[in-house]
């Protein structure tokens, strides 16, 4: 039945929430005892095919031919799910300085979001049944308020693995006010952002403190907001029966 599935799909998001953490303890575990500078050595050839493409684009001229292209890849994204965002966050990274990659990595995602934002508008109803059928998680939002939407779209973009295409357009459906939605999401995702915009800066030595704790930071939080996440869904289900 419909309510059953409901009570499975909350039950995923505590067991997501769970193993995020419980991978996020292994990870530390691993940074405290593992052997690293042994199992960098590994990586050699990884460090040579690095070093290739650093000077690649250090023969590239102008750096705005970079962000052009980086720009033209977040379009591209938007369009097409060839590749996940977090190449394009580490990418901006390995190229600039941190402050100049997350400016990057921001606009870059305000026009991803606005783009599918405004394709949810226009779609309109239509669109929201559609989403409604196919996305749990849209049949749980069309009955929640205000607030608690504003706190399940913040939730969500906490989290890598809810798709924010798919997001973006359920929100322009609701006629969610606009604003509102841009400054919730990128204060949501610049967890993410600087994450993987951190590991971008340390790509050169994927085994350093400063690759692999945004790991665990991405997957304690991911952890924290799915557990919260399918709380707050079944609290609003006992609080509306």
């Amino acid at each position: 039945s419909g309510l059953d599935k409901m009570r499975v799909f909350r039950k995923v998001f505590y067991i997501t929430g769970i193993s995020f953490l419980i991978g996020a303890v292994i990870l530390t575990v691993w940074c405290i005892f593992a052997p690293i500078d042994t199992l960098a050595e590994k990586y050699n050839e990884y460090l040579v095919w690095l070093a290739d493409l650093e000077l690649k684009i250090a023969a590239i001229e102008s750096k705005g031919v970079v962000v052009l292209v980086l720009f033209m890849l977040f379009f591209v994204k938007c369009a097409v799910p060839l590749y996940p965002f977090s190449i394009l966050f580490v990418a901006s990274a390995m190229v600039f300085e941190l402050p100049v990659a997350m400016l990057i990595n921001c606009l870059g995602m305000i026009l991803i979001m606005s783009i599918k934002y405004e394709a949810g508008v226009h779609l309109g109803g239509g669109n929201l049944k559609r989403l409604i059928r196919t996305s749990r998680v849209a049949t749980e939002l069309v009955e929640t308020k205000g607030g608690e939407q504003t706190l399940i779209l913040f939730l969500m973009r906490l989290v890598p693995i809810i798709p924010i295409n798919a997001a973006s357009q359920l929100y322009g459906s609701l006629d969610y006010d606009y604003w509102k939605f841009l400054i919730v999401s990128i204060i949501g995702y610049l967890p993410q952002m600087l994450s993987f915009s951190v590991m971008g800066r340390n790509a050169r030595n994927p085994f350093s403190l400063g690759f692999i704790i945004p790991i665990i930071v991405l997957l304690f939080v991911s952890g924290i907001a799915l557990l919260v996440l399918g709380g707050v869904f079944d609290v609003i289900k006992k609080v509306r029966k």
